[in-house]
Formats: structure tokens, C-alpha cells, sequence
């Protein structure tokens, strides 16, 4: 595994380390770089993903913890100056014929910053987006998944109460509480924390559903992700922002 970065976008150190170990224990490499070109050399996977600087987010949270709010906006313009300077950083077509035998599978976890689709300079270009649309659409309908059960464990600190099997009101349920059975199982760690949902947690049952029927399965339509079952409150939840919150946020 490669990590590229531009100077100075450095990530936390803990999770870099962890990466490194990781890498080892599995009889793999790490390393770390400033190039771009160099981390795509023969790679097999390419997951470019735009970030803010571990420097960054830390005086962010400081100046919000401080109650200096005034300031956001001033390291706002010195973050976007400093990207500015790093436009170069994009996953195109020149850069995927660098990998192995230019065909390198183009990963993201969505939404992507595309080149002349959602901004004037993104991280990756249309040629390749178009190119993995179906792959990372397939993929960016887990995540809902992943963050509802990383929810959940840090919600929930007795675990006594998991138990082993999902439960769900109604038929039409039970496909959709199968793929998160489905989808929690392949994520481990996780997975070994959480076998289902407690039974005193219906409320968040119910709130995974709401997720669920969001997101996945996902087709396009009109140039969005949406549910092939319910395709009524999805098209509610992609006009309503508020509507989305209160599905992610429902108890």
C-alpha cells in the first residue's frame, strides 16, 4: 500500500501507524509519499480521496471549541489557497494508464469532486468517473450501512443486550435487514462486535430501514442514487435535506 499526499496534507499520525501495522502484520509494505504518480505506479486499486490537512481539522476544532468562529473563515481561505497550488492532484486518465497494465480499479465512497461535473478542478476527471460509475455507485451503497452500525456500537456500550438475530416489522423488511446482516458480516472488526440488533432497539431499527430504503439498492435517475423499492420517499428524501436528516437521525 501507498499513501500519497501533497507536503504539508499530512494525515493522524495514530491512523497512519495503524495502516503501517496493519500492512505488516499482513505480510504487506506501507510507505508514504508526495507523489502522486509514484503511489499510482503499478497499483492494482487507486482510492484518490480529497482531505483536509490533520493540522487543519485540528485548529478547526480548536477555534470552535475557543468559540472563535470569526476565524473559520480565515482558514478557510488559507486552506483553499494552499489547494490551489495542488490542482495537478487529479486521478485522470494520464495518471491510470501509470498502473498496472493501466488498468487499476478506481474506488471512491462518493460524492466525488468531478472535474467540470460538480466543480471547474476535482479530484478525479469525467473520463474516469463515467468509467466507474456503476462500480462506485454499487460501493457508496454500503457506507450507509457502515455508519449506521459504527453508530450503533458507539451508541450502544452494553453489548449484553445484542442479540443474534435482526428483527423487523413486516415482510417487505426482511430483505433489506438480510443485506445489512450481509454487509455488517463483511466488515470486520465491526462485525465481531455486532452480530444484530438488540430487541429493545426497534426505534433504530426502524432508523437503519429509513437509511436503507435511502440508499440501497441504488440505480440512477435523473442523475441521482436512488431506492428501486420505494421510490417515493426516496425522491421526498433527495429534495427535503431536513427529510434526510430526520431518517438518519430517527430513534
Amino acid at each position: 500500500m501507498v499513501l500519497a499526499h501533497p507536503p504539508g496534507y499530512d494525515l493522524v499520525d495514530e491512523t497512519v501507524e495503524t495502516a503501517r501495522r496493519f500492512a505488516k502484520s499482513g505480510g504487506g509494505s506501507f510507505a508514504v509519499t508526495d507523489s502522486m504518480a509514484t503511489a499510482f505506479e503499478h497499483a492494482d486499486v487507486v482510492y484518490p480521496k480529497n482531505l483536509a490537512p490533520a493540522a487543519v481539522m485540528r485548529e478547526r476544532t480548536r477555534i470552535l471549541r475557543s468559540g472563535e468562529k470569526d476565524k473559520l473563515k480565515e482558514l478557510e481561505r488559507e486552506a483553499l489557497a494552499t489547494n490551489a497550488k495542488h490542482k495537478d492532484w487529479e486521478c485522470n486518465e494520464a495518471m491510470m494508464r501509470g498502473t498496472k497494465g493501466g488498468g487499476a480499479r478506481y474506488m471512491h465512497c462518493l460524492p466525488a469532486d468531478v472535474t467540470d461535473v460538480s466543480c471547474a478542478a476535482g479530484e478525479v476527471s469525467n473520463a474516469v468517473f463515467e468509467k466507474a460509475r456503476v462500480d462506485t455507485y454499487r460501493e457508496a451503497g454500503h457506507k450507509p450501512f457502515i455508519v449506521a452500525a459504527r453508530w450503533f456500537r458507539a451508541a450502544v456500550k452494553q453489548t449484553e443486550c445484542i442479540v443474534q438475530t435482526f428483527e423487523c416489522v413486516g415482510d417487505r423488511c426482511r430483505p433489506i435487514a438480510n443485506r445489512f446482516k450481509e454487509t455488517v458480516s463483511r466488515t470486520a472488526p465491526i462485525a465481531r462486535r455486532i452480530k444484530s440488533v438488540c430487541y429493545r432497539s426497534e426505534a433504530v431499527a426502524c432508523g437503519f430501514l429509513r437509511i436503507a430504503c435511502w440508499s440501497n439498492p441504488i440505480v440512477r435517475w435523473e442523475g441521482s442514487t436512488v431506492c428501486r423499492h420505494w421510490p417515493d420517499r426516496c425522491r421526498e428524501l433527495s429534495r427535503d435535506p431536513r427529510a434526510l436528516s430526520s431518517a438518519f437521525a430517527h430513534r
